[in-house]
């Protein structure tokens, strides 16, 4: 099963139901001034067998063909259940698992974290199904709906969803970059069995 990450704040966002979106950049960005991706438009990527790779966007929906979906697709599939990774600890007297999240800010030094990035599916407590996949623009979100998402999310303003967005993201995908983002919607499921 593959997994996602949150910061702290965007995990109290979702554990509390406000979160139900996400957005994650696209590492193969279209050439430069090109809009679109249409079917047929070669995108060179050293490294894998011919290097190219075909995407049609019809409506904001995704097709890739088939045969390229290895090279270049959205990491979540519509229907496919994930888990969010977070930082855990077992205590050392009764051996419980515990996560970073639930414990008071002032008494999380007497535990010894783990990463995330090596928690295990085992170990994994919220589990999200994607609902829809998208592409999109960053700038290009609807304005309305946009504010109504930065509320929901426990923003403010666009400002300072902005300002967050530029402090975690890489160089050359900032807000003022406005690159190419997978948007997911999800929701909140049990555990798959």
């Amino acid at each position: 099963m593959k997994s996602i990450l949150f910061n702290e704040k965007m995990l109290r966002a979702v554990i509390s139901g406000k979160k139900t979106q996400t957005r994650r950049v696209s590492h193969i960005q279209p050439p430069d001034g090109r809009e679109n991706w249409t079917y047929g438009l070669n995108i060179g990527v050293r490294g894998k067998n011919d290097g190219k790779i075909n995407y049609l966007i019809v409506e904001n929906k995704i097709m890739v063909k088939e045969s390229d979906d290895r090279y270049f697709s959205p990491k979540y599939k519509e229907g496919e259940t994930i888990y969010i990774k977070e930082p855990y600890a077992i205590t050392e007297t009764a051996r419980l698992l515990i996560y970073q999240h639930e414990i008071d800010p002032c008494e999380r030094d007497f535990y010894k974290w783990k990463s995330p990035l090596f928690m295990p599916e085992s170990f994994a407590r919220i589990f999200l199904k994607i609902k829809n996949v998208r592409l999109e623009r960053l700038q290009k979100m609807k304005i309305p709906p946009f504010l109504f998402d930065c509320l929901k999310e426990g923003f403010n303003s666009q400002a300072m969803f902005i300002e967050t967005w530029d402090e975690i993201s890489k160089t050359g995908y900032k807000w003022r970059d406005n690159p190419f983002v997978f948007v997911y919607d999800f929701e909140r499921v049990e555990r798959p069995k």
